[in-house]
Order: structure tokens, then C-alpha cells, then sequence
């Protein structure tokens, strides 16, 4: 099989098309420089090739689909910044949209779509969400979260024609080869000593791997139509500082930092931003979605995808001793 994947050169990317070449597919990656890095993919594997271009140069997306079989779209700006909600619309909605038409109308007979499980939801109290959870009728208010949703509902719509659409909901993930989880990451922060209160509230994690194969076999055995979560644990704050000071041999916080604090820091940012651009990493959108529960189910995906995760302590271990050897 020949697949068009974006994304290629991102984290979960890497991994993707480094399986996808070793079960003998082949591999035409969308990427913004021909030197930029796949994760553990040579430059002259010849089952890679690359085109330059980004989400909005539709004639790289028509070379990209014209001699595929399937497309992989992972590709999406994440930020929680305020400036960027309009280059999120563009990009996590309105590209998906159109990267699914152009695959749509080349006839491609499948569309993987890489969502994120922030488009199920999330909770106030401690409850496992799955895919049949209603998602409010205001969103979520965090932008990052409102246009990815926005692009599952573009693409998802073009089923309606009889389009093949699979979209997959990834946790939060940990593992080897993250270029975003280095020097200052909260593995490296908590391996340090640096981190004085566990966030309340909890959320689901996954190792890499386990997400890439999971993708895998939504490419393979996905329902036209479905969404499918791909998650890990789902662990408190505390639960998960403590599996990363294990991994790093730190000593976890003890205090948990109560929400009604987290709702005054939240409150009080926003108002920051409206006054002055934020450059620093705490914005009120990320302190936003860090608290209540973000937990959920996978039982959908191993039912009908064979997906299995394994729990997420050997990726702590591998991604702080990534973060060392960096």
C-alpha cells in the first residue's frame, strides 16, 4: 500500500511511518523542508518519499494523494495561545477539510483523520468518557480543542457522499523521540525537583507505540464513519507525578494544588492576555484544560481494532532517559 501521511516529521508521525516501511508500505510524506528529520526514517530509505509544502499549498496535496491508496492525516498546529485561534481554524478545521475533498475526489479509498481525545470531552467529576459522550453545545471554549473538533465534523461530514473516513482520538502520550519533551518538559521538571504541587484533577496517557500501531490498524480495520479513542491509564495528578518520579528517581510532590486556586490563576490570565501577548508556557486555555478529568475508554478500539496499551511506566523511563542523552 502507498499512503500520503502529514505529520510525518511529529512525534506520533515518526513512529507511524517507521511501521508503516517496515511491513513493506511505502510512504509519501508531506513535510515543510526536504532536510527535516523523520524519527528513525534514513533520508535514502527509498520507501519514503517526500514533498515539500504545508496543509495550504493544495497543489503539494494533490501531488501528495495522486498516487496513493490511503491518506494518514495527523498534521495540526497545537497551541493554547489566544493569537492563534485563527491560524488553528485555518489549519485543524478548514485544511483538514480540504485535504479530505482533494483525497475524496481522487477516489482514495481510505482517509485516517488524527484527532485528539480533547474532542470527546472532558469532565468536572471523576468519569471515564467514551465516544458516545455528547460534547457541549458551546465546546470547550479552548481553541486548540474547538477547531480540532471542528475539523472531525468537516471531514466526518463527507461520508454523507460515500467518502471512507476513519478518525482516531489519541491521549496524551510518552515515549522516545518527542522533540517537544525536552529541557523544561514536566518529566524533566519533576526529574529536577522543580515541580511543587500535583495538578489536581487527572487525565490518560499512552505510550507512543502503542498509539502509532493503533493508527496502523485504523488504517487497516477501521469502520467508515467511526471514531475510535486510542488511550493509555487514566491517573490522577498525583498518580502521574509519582510513575514519573519513579522513572526518573526524583521525589514526587506530596501536596495536590487545590482547583478553586487553579479557577482564580485561570481567571486571572485570561485577563493578562487580553491586556498583552503571553510569550511564557501557562496560558489560560492549557490551565483550562488541565483541570477536572480527562479520562477515557479505549474498550471501542480494542473491541474492533485489536488496540492494546500497555501501561505507561517504561515510556517515562525511556523518555527521561531521552531527555539525558539530548
Amino acid at each position: 500500500m502507498r499512503i500520503f501521511v502529514t505529520g510525518a516529521t511529529g512525534f506520533v508521525g515518526g513512529w507511524l511511518v517507521r511501521n508503516l516501511l517496515a511491513r513493506g508500505d511505502s510512504v509519501v510524506a508531506l513535510v515543510r523542508n526536504h532536510r527535516d528529520p523523520i524519527l528513525g526514517v534514513d533520508h535514502a530509505d527509498s520507501g519514503c518519499t517526500r514533498i515539500e509544502g504545508d496543509l495550504e499549498d493544495e497543489i503539494a496535496l494533490q501531488k501528495g494523494v495522486q498516487t496513493c491508496d490511503a491518506v494518514v492525516h495527523m498534521a495540526a498546529i497545537v497551541s493554547f495561545r489566544r493569537r492563534d485561534l485563527a491560524h488553528m481554524q485555518r489549519i485543524n478545521a478548514d485544511a483538514a477539510h480540504a485535504l479530505a475533498r482533494i483525497a475524496k475526489a481522487r477516489g482514495i479509498p481510505r482517509f485516517v483523520h488524527v484527532s485528539t481525545v480533547s474532542t470527546i470531552g472532558k469532565s468536572k467529576r471523576p468519569v471515564v468518557l467514551d465516544e458516545t459522550t455528547p460534547w457541549p453545545r458551546g465546546g470547550l471554549g479552548i481553541g486548540y480543542c474547538d477547531t480540532k473538533r471542528l475539523g472531525e465534523v468537516f471531514v466526518l461530514g463527507e461520508c454523507a457522499s460515500g467518502f471512507d473516513v476513519v478518525v482516531v482520538n489519541p491521549s496524551s502520550m510518552f515515549g522516545p523521540g518527542d522533540r517537544r519533551k525536552g529541557k523544561g518538559s514536566l518529566v524533566d521538571r519533576v526529574a529536577r525537583g522543580k515541580v511543587p504541587f500535583c495538578p489536581p484533577g487527572g487525565s490518560c496517557f499512552a505510550d507512543v507505540r502503542d498509539v502509532a500501531r493503533g493508527i496502523e490498524a485504523a488504517l487497516d480495520r477501521g469502520r467508515a464513519g467511526e471514531r475510535y479513542i486510542l488511550g493509555g491509564e487514566n491517573l490522577r495528578g498525583h498518580e502521574l507525578l509519582a510513575k514519573i518520579a519513579a522513572a526518573t528517581n526524583a521525589i514526587a510532590p506530596r501536596r495536590t494544588m487545590p482547583d478553586a486556586c487553579l479557577a482564580v490563576l485561570q481567571g486571572l490570565q485570561r485577563i493578562h492576555e487580553r491586556i498583552r501577548d503571553i510569550h511564557g508556557p501557562l496560558t489560560a486555555d492549557l490551565i483550562a484544560l488541565s483541570r477536572g478529568y480527562s479520562w477515557y475508554s479505549s474498550h471501542k478500539a480494542e473491541l474492533e481494532l485489536g488496540y492494546r496499551h500497555a501501561p505507561i511506566d517504561e515510556a517515562l523511563r525511556e523518555t527521561a532517559a531521552w531527555i539525558e542523552a539530548r
